[in-house]
């Protein structure tokens, strides 16, 4: 039976795995796991063919997979169909919008994704790291909006209620057009929207990459403060070799008029190459100077060895590290490079940046950080043990504030990156009164 309410444990997995595949831990509640059923059997039309779960009109657990030790401890769902890797608009569109369900009512019943990573081979996706939280935050009623990066250089929008779709179309569209041009668009199936972007930006590198990830933090600050739709997860919930994230939104719920009028300040940092570091000012983000000098300050001072070719271009401020800490076959000097990163982090957090989002916006790797060869019971393994660091780093004052895959091409709203490294990394930040 699943663990009860009560329980002590405020951390959990959800695994996505294959195409179809959604596992949880034994010891997950079972309003949790009731929670993602219901969504799951109201958001996927093609419903549920295993349900490897406790049954509550039955009584007991009554089928576990068959392909899982009693041991490894785990409930499956498994779907109908392909969610994490469709054939059609129309089921890209569930696909999406299933998604952005189980992101916002596992948020609005006290389990936001806090984080997540990928610890596992090719048939495992990625996990979810759920927290059991009693903080709520204020969002108007109905459907979730999703953006999804896929290709070169589409942007794929899904809702369930027409309506919304067309005003958040207009709105990404005048994020986009701040620093790069829409080649076309259609409308693929009621409720799903594809805009083309010309160039190919999600294949760029160098000064096109820092435009192309210009364009995605100019489309976030569009979409909150012109139409206040807030960015509230990114996930990589796509099989397809070409996807890149996908973004899920909701809209803000309407305070005061003097809250209305309250603007969200972005800035992003990002990386790539093999020594390229970014800080992402948006269009309108005129009076983030003051910011980008404090990180400029932290990384003359915190990075050793120095940089070259220090410039501002457009709207991002540009640094070369001598070292080439995003390639280097040096364990000390990548971690020297990560914990730079994490500084800036935590510098921007003092400066009332709370991290938001980490956003693939390249090419994929489909390699696995742990080898080929690697079976189910290791992945299974690290990612327990990667929530007993969070649960024990928890406990001493430390919240997750940030994950991060560091082997795929990736940009952090409020943070932001892209990089070929090798590994998921999770940063934390610490409150001291």
């Amino acid at each position: 039976m699943p663990a009860e309410a009560n329980s002590e444990k405020d951390f959990y997995p959800l695994i996505l795995s294959k195409s179809n595949n959604i596992y949880l831990s034994n010891s997950s509640p079972e309003s949790l796991v009731n929670l993602i059923r219901d969504v799951l059997l109201l958001k996927w039309p093609q419903g549920i063919a295993e349900d490897a779960t406790t049954n509550l009109d039955n009584g007991p657990f009554h089928r576990r997979w068959r392909n899982v030790a009693p041991d490894e401890g785990l409930f499956k769902f498994q779907l109908h169909g392909a969610p994490w890797k469709t054939e059609t608009p129309g089921e890209a569109k569930e696909a999406y919008c299933l998604i952005g369900e189980l992101v916002t009512t596992l948020q609005d019943h006290g389990w936001p994704v806090i984080g997540r990573f990928e610890v596992s081979p090719d048939d495992l996706l990625e996990v979810w790291l759920l927290h059991r939280s009693s903080a709520r935050i204020a969002f108007e009623p109905g459907p979730p909006t999703v953006m999804s990066l896929l290709g070169a250089g589409d942007m794929l929008l899904a809702c369930d209620d027409r309506d919304d779709l067309d005003e958040f179309i207009d709105s990404a569209k005048r994020g986009i057009e701040t620093s790069w041009v829409v080649a076309k668009e259609r409308d693929d199936c009621p409720g799903l929207h594809t805009i083309e972007l010309t160039g190919q930006p999600w294949q760029a590198s160098g000064h096109r990459l820092c435009m192309a990830q210009e364009t995605i933090i100019n489309t976030l600050v569009d979409l909150d403060n012109s139409s206040g739709y807030k960015l509230v997860n990114s996930t990589l919930a796509d099989r397809h070799i070409d996807a890149k994230s996908t973004l899920t939104f909701r809209t803000r719920e309407n305070g005061d008029d003097d809250d209305a009028t309250t603007s969200t300040a972005y800035i992003g940092l990002g990386i790539s190459g093999q020594s390229e570091l970014r800080v992402i000012v948006p269009q309108d983000g005129l009076n983030n100077r003051d910011d980008v000098e404090a990180v400029r300050n932290l990384v003359d001072e915190k990075w050793c060895d120095g940089s070259k070719n220090e410039y501002f271009d457009g709207g991002s401020y540009h640094w070369q590290l001598v070292g080439q800490p995003w390639s280097s076959s040096s364990p000390a000097l990548k971690a020297q490079g990560l914990l730079l990163l994490i500084r800036i982090i935590v510098i921007l957090y003092e400066r009332h940046f709370d991290p938001l989002a980490s956003i693939n916006c390249c090419i994929r790797l489909r390699k696995s950080p742990f080898g080929e060869d690697v079976n189910r019971r290791v992945a299974l393994s690290a990612s327990k043990m990667i929530i007993g660091i969070v649960e024990a780093m928890d406990k001493q004052g430390w919240k997750v504030a940030l994950t991060a895959d560091m082997r795929q091409a990736e940009s952090l709203a409020s943070s932001s990156v892209d990089s070929m490294s090798s590994s998921s990394v999770v940063y934390f930040v610490k409150d001291c009164q």
